[in-house]
């Protein structure tokens, strides 16, 4: 009985992480898709940053309310709902023919962001607290769809067109999204779950935790799925590389913050989730700032991109383990907040450093600020680990 208990967990981790895989894969495609769109609407650098993260913005807004009608409904009625929408969406950009249009299609397909909270719910709610470090870690390795985008849709875009290419991650979509729902009508419990009160729902967001850990989230997700996003364009544009070469350096970028966040849940369930924090955030500093003062050539800029993926990956995972820890019943809502919150930082860097490209003719300046962003952020970090451990030495 144990056995087939284990077995259905895992079933049910794969089935989760595969579906991630695929959501997340379709909701970066426009890191690809906006250099020939680019070229097709004849866009400046600030329109392609906005193209580019249009997916991103509304992934990111309805992660909070998507993960609270998880709380409610569970992950077998809304994660196969987000990826149809998304399906929709991608099919519809296929037959667009106009920068407004392929924005609107953009701004639906973002929906399609919002499974990441969805699978954690269902995966944190069958997972022990002192796993669930790994475990969510080993569901966010989903996030290696944004390196087979990179990788291979390019290779799509060059044999068939941009229009089929919306259509190929149209039909991934329905497909991935119609074997989940059948996979848990035979799996799930959730079906049994009482329903929470929306009070019940929103009134942990009267404490302070919760944005601390979205400030935590912006900077480490948020600047994965930038750099995910803005790579392309800053390789081809920097270092004059064809698009399907930049498309390898991203996508090796995008594997590896991908793949290192079990072991980031690892790290955070041995040594802790603050001090795995901390060190993440020092590191993601310190590598952007470099990158916006020093003129690296390529092989280095690589290099530097990979130990800030590393890093990004592992503060992620980090940041997840959080939130189960101080709230295992509100996983939804605070992880929906906390992943809206990555997720709108994925939004707004790349068109930020796309202003800085048009105003001053370089990306350093953008990479400065946002170190400077980092440093704060572990700063604040510090300052607020000092007044817990000073309030928990008073009680004792």
């Amino acid at each position: 009985m144990q056995n087939k208990t284990q077995t259905a967990y895992l079933l049910a981790l794969f089935t989760n992480t595969f579906a991630f895989t695929i959501s997340f894969a379709a909701w970066v495609i426009f890191s690809v898709l906006t250099v020939p769109l680019a070229t097709e609407y004849g866009l400046n650098h600030f329109e392609k940053g906005v193209l580019v993260s249009i997916p991103i913005f509304l992934g990111s807004v309805l992660r909070f309310p998507v993960g609270a009608l998880t709380d409610r409904y569970g992950a077998r009625v809304t994660f196969p709902a987000v990826m149809l929408v998304g399906a929709f969406a991608a099919l519809a950009a296929s037959f667009t023919s106009s920068y407004f249009q392929i924005l609107i299609c953009g701004l639906f397909l973002g929906l399609v962001g919002t499974s990441f909270i969805v699978g954690i719910c269902s995966v944190s709610e069958r997972t022990s607290l002192k796993k669930k470090g790994v475990a969510l870690g080993v569901f966010a390795v989903g996030n290696v769809g944004s390196m087979l985008t990179t990788l291979f849709a390019p290779y799509l875009v060059s044999s068939y067109g941009w229009q089929s290419t919306f259509l190929f991650y149209s039909l991934f979509l329905i497909a991935t999204a119609s074997l989940y729902w059948v996979f848990f009508t035979f799996l799930d419990k959730e079906k049994n779950r009482p329903l929470k009160t929306k009070k019940q729902n929103w009134a942990v967001m009267n404490q302070s935790r919760p944005y601390r850990f979205g400030l935590y989230y912006f900077i480490t997700f948020g600047g994965f799925v930038a750099f995910t996003l803005f790579l392309p364009t800053y390789y081809t544009e920097i270092f004059s590389l064809p698009l399907k070469q930049a498309g390898f350096y991203t996508a090796f970028f995008a594997f590896v913050a991908s793949l290192v966040r079990p072991f980031g849940g690892f790290l955070s369930d041995r040594l802790g989730a603050r001090k795995t924090l901390a060190l993440c955030l020092g590191v993601i500093s310190s590598a952007i700032l470099l990158m916006g003062l020093v003129p690296f050539p390529l092989t280095l800029f690589f290099i530097l991109t990979l130990l800030m993926g590393l890093a990004m990956g592992t503060g992620s995972a980090a940041v997840y383990k959080y939130i189960p820890q101080y709230f295992p019943r509100e996983i939804g809502v605070i992880g929906g907040f906390v992943g809206a919150m990555g997720g709108l930082g994925g939004f707004l860097f790349p068109p930020f450093f796309g202003k800085c490209r048009d105003l001053f003719g370089g990306f350093e300046q953008g990479f400065i600020l946002f170190a400077l962003m980092g440093m704060t952020t572990l700063l604040w970090q510090g300052i607020t680990v000092k007044q817990l451990n000073q309030l928990e030495l008073a009680k004792v």
